[in-house]
């Protein structure tokens, strides 16, 4: 039986030094049939002339450029309308894949699971010994693997897309461009908030989540990612408030206490300026009481909040 086409997207943005190392990675992948599509945000280097290049050399790159520069999320957009796979994941022109990440990822598909993902690697080309491997568990309950990301996180699930590969309509269906907000942020400057709900909103609609355990995703370390040169938080903070008060209620009230309380042991004081501020001791606290009913109590740590 022939393999499904499967669609590696690259957006990329003044990256002449890095996208090169970025499509060789997707080129090196052991799965047949593979396309790679490649969209340039109006690049203002030597982005675009790279990319033409591996347009002439290989057949199945095909490489466009938006007119004016839309911001990463609407990058994102473009490349998903350009590809034709059935399957595919997004690629970040600084970061890169293992030789067998689709190959590896698309054996564990079937009906129930979600998304497929790898252990991870973050290196650094600057600094010497600053690689750090994250590992999680090969097989989920996608239950337990929301109330984790919103909660407890205790397994540390990475947010980016890069790290899975995706049914391309869940893809699609799931990327939300604007999040609503109270606090006016435009959730398409960054794609910080949008990328976890990608998961999450997946993961709601199927049984399991799988992992490859080996390393297979890599990203890189370096001032100019957005990852470090930006703080995030806020965005993801939203994220989370947005899928539990839409798709997760059940949870809402616990959720809402212990993230203050995450926050504040952070001493990032983001709580204010969020519309369930005045009431978010009163309903976390009806959440404890109803856990508190059950027979459970709540043991918090430095790393997770979780029931025991």
């Amino acid at each position: 039986m022939n393999n499904p086409l499967y669609s590696i997207m690259i957006p990329t943005y003044n990256r002449a030094d890095l996208v090169s190392k970025a499509i060789d990675s997707a080129l090196a992948q052991d799965y047949s049939p593979i396309e790679i599509i490649v969209v340039d945000n109006c690049s203002s280097d030597d982005t675009w002339d790279v990319l033409q290049k591996y347009q002439i050399a290989h057949s199945n790159i095909r490489i466009y450029q938006n007119k004016n520069n839309v911001g990463p999320v609407l990058n994102w957009v473009a490349c998903m309308e350009k590809a034709e796979g059935e399957y595919g994941k997004f690629l970040f022109s600084d970061d890169l894949l293992a030789p067998t990440f689709v190959s590896e990822t698309m054996a564990l598909f079937d009906e129930a699971t979600a998304f497929v993902i790898s252990d991870i690697r973050i290196f650094s080309t600057k600094f010497i010994n600053k690689d750090h491997t994250y590992r999680f568990p090969e097989k989920l309950s996608t239950k337990v693997y929301i109330e984790d990301s919103l909660i407890y996180r205790s397994y540390g699930y990475p947010v980016s897309p890069q790290a899975a590969s995706f049914r391309m309509k869940d893809l699609r269906q799931n990327l939300i461009i604007d999040v609503p907000n109270v606090d006016n942020l435009d959730f398409k400057k960054f794609g910080a908030g949008n990328d976890q709900l990608i998961f999450l909103l997946t993961a709601k609609n199927y049984q399991w989540v799988r992992c490859v355990p080996k390393a297979l995703t890599l990203f890189r370390e370096h001032p100019n990612s957005f990852s470090v040169s930006n703080d995030l938080r806020i965005y993801y903070a939203l994220g989370r408030y947005y899928f539990v008060n839409i798709f997760y209620r059940k949870l809402f009230a616990t959720w809402m206490l212990l993230d203050y309380k995450n926050r504040c042991i952070r001493k990032k004081n983001v709580g204010s300026r969020h519309p369930y501020n005045k009431l978010i001791l009163c309903l976390g606290i009806v959440g404890l009481a109803r856990n508190w009913i059950r027979g459970k109590t709540i043991k918090i740590n430095r790393r997770s909040c979780r029931f025991t």
